[in-house]
């Protein structure tokens, strides 16, 4: 789920390869042309699909994952955290890559403030002044976009 996260909110096109979106294994060639599948997937992959589906509207529907400038904000061993903005579209992703869950906080730029924040993904957070205080689970990843 991650990788799709990464994939939908970093600058550039992303590129969804069939079974990226709910995450098929494969390997080399004669691996990587396993039949498609349609039905009978297994509770992870329907999870993947079900995320890939909502980060891909996400996406489409914040001018800031598009077009948006882009601003490391938190670069630690399992912590990654940027800020994607578009005019007045403000978008902050968070990536917890650890295996424990990690209170993270995270001093914002003059025009991330003052905003109230609104958590894709059921992260706690919240902004006080410059900085932005968000509970991330392990493995997992946040977007906070502004309203």
């Amino acid at each position: 789920c991650m990788l799709n996260a990464f994939n939908m909110t970093i600058p550039g096109v992303p590129t969804i390869y069939y079974g990226d979106e709910f995450g098929s294994p494969g390997g080399n060639d004669p691996d990587n042309r396993r039949m498609m599948r349609f039905s009978g997937l297994n509770s992870n992959e329907s999870f993947t699909k079900a995320f890939t589906k909502k980060i891909v509207n996400i996406r489409k529907n914040n001018l800031a994952l598009i077009y948006g400038d882009y601003k490391s904000l938190k670069v630690e061993k399992d912590i990654y955290a940027f800020a994607r903005g578009y005019f007045t579209n403000k978008v902050i992703v968070v990536f917890n890559k650890g295996n424990q869950p990690q209170d993270v906080s995270i001093t914002l730029p003059a025009e991330y403030c003052g905003k109230n924040y609104s958590s894709s993904f059921g992260a706690k957070a919240s902004v006080y002044g410059s900085k932005l205080s968000v509970n991330i689970p392990e493995n997992s990843c946040e977007i906070l976009i502004a309203n």
